[in-house]
């Protein structure tokens, strides 16, 4: 017995010392208890670099820092916060008009978020190799800052950009220690139906739409969704996950195989809303919503059944609506990137490997660049700019470039392993449980992630927040908690 326990131990990650006295007091052994959620799958062990920080295969309570939070667990509570969260990142613009604008000024929503944090149960935070990525990103990010700061940018200014990325973590950690995961994610589509029966309403009505979204050479257009944000991309990318993340549980909840089975009449609200919720994505014009639906779509037919990869071609469909095929075709216009280079995202692109080269390594410091914090500080790196100051466009409108010139070459590559590892994780966790919600959160990952190369998806709580809480949602769904006896149970009280 003692043989085949030290070749358990010496087989799977495990917690520094410290870290495993809980696990002691149940066992003497060390050995962590039955159904203690291991990675299923060991997708980034070759790397060794993870492995070795001996941090994977932990849960949050069992740090010291965490065992002592875990005494302020209130779960349900924890996942109240996180829908209200959402409900002022989504509603918010509302508040103004009822007297309680002051609310949104005094960062209520990022304020109610990380309250969540606060009140979830740690026991339940799962240490994945994504997390180690993530943590190591915004270590990085944080020194990137202590840099910048020697150089003389305003501090406020780089702690409030790290703190703005940092929203999309808190949201992942408290997802996980939700009171009943499924049960959040499926209230947060719930919380989306006024924002997409708006958009849709704002179409039909031919609601005037500013002219910054709306461009003279595309006839045909001069209506595009926005609901309450003022943008119709922030819409589209939102409309898109939650349009993924609903055909996720819809398919969850109709599989023969699930637990949660439902009928068909209980699993026709999350059939509904998706269908809504493509059609204000594409009723914003938002291309890179349009794409990151397209693939999302496409990832989760493929992987559910491959045999349905022939529905592809359908979506060419879509070029018989002029309008669609206008705004798609522009693209290809020697006029289209003209513009582009001279105040649009070619210039963007520019303009940002250009300061790029000045912070190879550690970059400008958090949001310093690229995004609507860089202007209401005025950082000065706007100034070392390719045209000396002059700015022709403030926004980056591409998350992976503002965060290549904010953290250097080391903080995107951090990044980018988060991601890779994040997508592989997802993937065996559908591969070892056949759960279509986990598939949903997929798709609507590689909607976020598609999005982020045509807008700074983390600079909008509106975007990251949700998405943040898919994730978690899905880091919470493997071995040990999606299968537990109380999951299940709390799962068909819904």
């Amino acid at each position: 017995m003692q043989t085949k326990t030290a070749h358990t131990l010496s087989s799977r990650p495990t917690c520094p010392a410290k870290l495993q006295r809980s696990w002691k007091r149940r066992d003497p052994s060390g050995v962590p208890p039955k159904g203690f959620p291991w990675p299923t799958r060991d997708v980034s062990g070759r790397l060794g670099l993870v492995r070795s920080l001996g941090m994977t295969g932990c849960v949050l309570s069992d740090s010291i820092t965490g065992s002592w939070a875990q005494r302020l667990s209130l779960p349900l509570v924890s996942e109240i916060l996180l829908l209200l969260s959402i409900g002022l990142f989504w509603y918010g613009g509302l508040l103004p008009g009822v007297g309680l604008g002051f609310l949104t000024t005094l960062s209520l929503p990022s304020i109610t978020l990380f309250l969540a944090l606060v009140f979830t149960d740690k026991s339940k935070v799962k240490i994945t190799r994504s997390h180690v990525f993530l943590i190591l990103f915004f270590v990085f990010a944080l020194f990137s800052g202590v840099l910048a700061a020697g150089r003389g940018i305003n501090p406020v200014l780089i702690v409030s950009g790290w703190v703005l990325f940092g929203q999309f973590f808190v949201a992942i950690l408290g997802a996980q220690g939700a009171a009943n995961p499924r049960r959040l994610i499926k209230n947060v589509v719930y919380l989306s139906i006024p924002m997409i029966l708006v958009g849709i309403y704002q179409f039909i009505s031919h609601q005037v739409t500013s002219r910054l979204w709306v461009s003279a050479t595309e006839t045909g257009i001069s209506t595009r969704a926005f609901a309450l944000f003022g943008s119709p991309n922030v819409l589209g990318a939102v409309a898109a996950m939650v349009a993924l993340i609903s055909a996720g549980l819809f398919l969850s909840d109709f599989s023969k195989d699930s637990p949660l089975k439902r009928t068909v009449l209980a699993s026709f609200p999350m059939a509904i809303i998706s269908v809504l919720a493509t059609i204000v994505t594409i009723l914003t014009f938002s291309r890179s919503a349009w794409v990151g639906l397209t693939v999302g779509i496409a990832l989760i037919l493929v992987i559910r059944n491959y045999k349905l990869v022939f529905l592809s071609p359908l979506t060419l469909l879509a070029l018989f609506i002029p309008q669609i095929r206008t705004r798609l075709f522009t693209i290809f216009t020697p006029a289209y990137w003209f513009d582009s280079s001279l105040d649009g995202r070619l210039w963007s692109v520019n303009n940002g490997l250009h300061i790029l080269a000045k912070y190879p390594v550690f970059g400008a410091g958090p949001g310093t660049y690229g995004g609507k914090l860089a202007l209401t500080y005025s950082s000065p790196v706007y100034l070392q700019g390719i045209q000396n100051g002059y700015v022709a466009l403030y926004f980056t409108d591409n998350q992976w470039l503002q965060l290549l010139v904010q953290t250097g070459i080391l903080g995107i590559i951090l990044f980018t392993l988060f991601v890779v590892e994040m997508f592989y994780y997802l993937i065996s966790q559908y591969n070892g449980h056949q759960n279509a919600l986990t598939l949903g959160i997929l798709g609507a990952f590689v909607a976020f992630i598609i999005t982020g190369f045509f807008g700074n998806v983390l600079e909008f709580g509106a975007i990251a927040v949700p998405m943040g809480v898919m994730l978690g949602v899905g880091l919470s769904t493997g071995p040990g908690l999606e299968q537990s006896a109380d999951y299940q149970a709390e799962g068909l009280a819904l």
